[in-house]
């Protein structure tokens, strides 16, 4: 992680390609011990799922009627909200207002799992997204100060739906020129700078360019964001073959969600 004050160095990716940019940071303020309301400043990380933070450790589990699932942590020595909400565009726009409404919060992060459009991209690694795309909108993302070693930097592109075959990704690779895709970050990005907030998108590669799912998850979201498990069941109608391809997309989940807790919690976000 690069020291406050110093320039960090990013393999970055631009129209297909990677190139080297720099984005320069400076030292957070002192953070209150404990999770102080008043004093701290808050960091509001957003994901889909719990899952997608199944690599934290450490976490305090928070009942909240407002969102789906909240916990309490610390990243990066700054107190942080983590968030899961549903997947999809809605989810996540109303997941981010209802929290960024009701507490402190000074810089968002939307991550969680990305799809890779770029082939050289592979399981766990991680994506900076410098700017994310969405239909006709695009929005800019800071960068947080991370070895280059450590993440590749480059253009996320959010979806509507799941995309579950390796020809559509290539279709969206062609089309759009960017690195990865999701189906949330527009919405983050879009709430965090409509109030003005800083704005970060950090995300690990779940599932590379070339696979193709077992199964439809579109059919398996429902109307509020989350998954049907039955849904996927009865996809699977006892295929041997798509039920040992499912255990690979969970085996590839696991590792995506070790490698983005690694990466976060030795991350600071500066606001």
């Amino acid at each position: 992680m690069a020291n406050p004050g110093q320039s960090a160095l990013y393999v970055c990716g631009g129209a297909g390609t990677w190139r080297t940019c720099q984005n320069e940071v400076s030292g957070p303020g002192a953070v209150a011990p404990g999770f102080n309301l008043r004093l701290a400043r808050m960091l509001l990380m957003i994901a889909a799922s719990a899952h997608e933070f199944a690599g934290f450790s450490g976490l305090r589990r928070q009942r909240s009627r407002a969102v789906r699932w909240l916990a309490l942590g610390t990243v990066g020595g700054a107190d942080a909200l983590l968030v899961a909400n549903g997947y999809g565009y809605r989810a996540a726009s109303r997941g981010a207002r209802t929290i960024l409404g009701a507490w402190p919060v000074q810089a968002v992060v939307s991550t969680g799992f990305a799809g890779a459009l770029d082939p050289s991209l592979e399981i766990g690694e991680i994506l900076v997204a410098d700017r994310i795309l969405s239909g006709h909108a695009s929005y800019p993302a800071l960068l947080p100060p991370i070895r280059p070693s450590e993440a590749r930097c480059g253009t996320l592109l959010t979806v509507n739906e799941v995309v579950g075959s390796a020809r559509e990704k290539r279709e969206l690779s062609v089309r759009w020129a960017a690195h990865a895709i999701d189906m949330e970050a527009a919405a983050v990005a879009a709430v965090t700078t409509e109030l003005g907030l800083a704005f970060y998108c950090v995300r690990s590669i779940s599932d590379r360019a070339s696979d193709d799912f077992p199964v439809d998850f579109n059919r398996a979201i429902r109307q509020d964001g989350t998954l049907s498990n039955w849904s996927l069941a009865v996809q699977l109608n006892w295929d041997i073959r798509r039920w040992t391809r499912l255990l690979h997309v969970v085996r590839d989940g696991r590792t995506a969600a070790k490698s983005l807790a690694s990466c976060l919690s030795n991350c600071e976000f500066p606001t």
